[in-house]
């Protein structure tokens, strides 16, 4: 018997379809993108003119005004071994060791993960 090639069923063809169909609308897309990003400028901040009026005109100069730096007085963490570093305030860790005490009463043993009342405390406090 000789060997026939049977034709591509009409599913591969539509799929095969949907899939370059869908290929190129991407690319479409991508390179309208693309050219959008590349031709748009970028404006530059608008510079405001200062003139006192003294009955003479300074010179008009571009007004900046300097935010403070709330971090100036930070301290500063680095972890060399893990690679990284944080900026914390003063007062930002705790001081105080915490303490914890359980007290677990009136239990009953047989059957102790539901039938034991506990009591956490943490430095005093409940």
């Amino acid at each position: 018997m000789p060997n026939k090639k049977e034709p591509l069923s009409i599913i591969a063809v539509k799929t095969l379809l949907a899939v370059i169909i869908f290929a190129g609308v991407g690319m479409i897309i991508f390179a309208g993108g693309w050219m959008i990003g590349k031709h748009k400028k970028v404006s530059e901040p608008v510079k405001k003119d200062v003139v006192v009026d003294n009955n003479k005109t300074e010179d008009k100069t571009a007004v900046r005004e300097k935010t403070p730096d709330e971090t100036a007085d930070w301290k500063t963490y680095r972890n060399e071994k893990y690679g990284f570093e944080m900026k914390y305030p003063e007062g930002f860790f705790t001081e105080q060791v915490l303490q914890p005490k359980t007290e677990a009463t009136q239990c009953d043993y047989a059957n102790f993960i539901n039938n034991c009342p506990a009591k956490i405390t943490i430095n005093g406090m409940s």
